[in-house]
């Protein structure tokens, strides 16, 4: 199981990308600035946390429109 969300800086979720079975090996995710409801969300910081059963990886994004 493959979790791939965008969180703002004040941790509210913004948009899930990927929750899903996936198999081993690599892959692509594309956001495109939009949240959960297809509203653009403004430029600025943002962080992607991926989780699958053997890992949890949180990083930082900045969003430039």
């Amino acid at each position: 199981m493959v979790n791939l969300r965008i969180y703002s800086v004040t941790g509210a979720l913004v948009k899930v990308l990927e929750a899903r079975h996936r198999d081993c090996g690599r892959y692509e995710a594309a956001w495109n600035g939009e949240n959960e409801r297809g509203s653009k969300v403004v430029s600025g910081i943002y962080f992607y946390r991926l989780s699958t059963v053997h890992m949890t990886q949180t990083r930082k994004i900045i969003l430039l429109r």
